[in-house]
């Protein structure tokens, strides 16, 4: 009997929407059958009217470095999916040398599955998508949870991540700046890095950063 499974699509590429919905449907040969709710190029209104009273598995979302920012996208993984499809896998579509470290972060969060790169060959893309569809882990791949970054570390980070000088971070924010450096280390440790250098360097780490500090506000 077949594995029956639903799947949302979001991509700002067509070619890599048709793509993703290729490999699932050639998934039936594996006696899992996919049915894709929606197939959105960005996350509008209507997409999530699309999902009203439907039942969806698996979110393929795509992550990208350029263009439109990513706080949308960030607010639907971080806050919106998991207050409505708590059960639901995230697989993120991006450029992975892009966000660096910050893949490390995706992917400790509990409902991130997998974060995959754009120009992934297909053959591997469906073998990822089966492994998620039929719930088994890949063979010697380990899902590290991590501790998901303060509102404060958020804040803290955003701030260095723009070189802010700590004596004015611990202004901005009235605390002390031995508390500025102590949520520091925490947001790296919960990162994976040593050093600032690597999320400094990249724009995309700076862009992404940001939209988390603008969802911050919203809390």
């Amino acid at each position: 009997m077949n594995i029956r499974k639903s799947a949302f699509i979001q991509h700002s590429c067509m070619y890599t929407r048709e793509g993703i919905k290729l490999t699932l449907a050639n998934l039936i040969d594996n006696n899992i059958d996919v049915k894709v709710v929606a197939d959105e190029s960005y996350l509008e209104t209507k997409a999530f009217r699309l999902l009203y009273n439907k039942s969806v598995d698996v979110f393929i979302l795509g992550l990208q470095g350029t263009g439109d920012s990513h706080g949308s996208i960030l607010d639907f993984i971080l806050q919106w999916l998991p207050m409505h499809y708590p059960e639901a896998k995230v697989v993120v579509m991006t450029q992975t040398r892009s966000i660096g470290q910050l893949k490390n972060y995706l992917l400790g969060l509990e409902n991130v599955a997998a974060v995959l790169d754009d120009s992934i060959e297909i053959s591997e893309l469906q073998t990822h998508l089966q492994h998620i569809m039929m719930n088994s882990p890949q063979v010697g791949t380990i899902k590290k949870p991590v501790t998901p970054l303060t509102h404060q570390e958020i804040k803290v980070l955003g701030h260095l991540l723009k070189g802010v000088p700590v004596l004015k971070i611990a202004s901005t924010l009235r605390i002390n700046q031995k508390t500025v450096s102590a949520h520091k280390r925490a947001a790296m440790n919960k990162l994976g890095i040593s050093s600032l250098h690597g999320l400094i360097r990249c724009q995309v780490n700076l862009s992404m950063m940001s939209d988390l500090l603008t969802l911050d506000k919203t809390v």
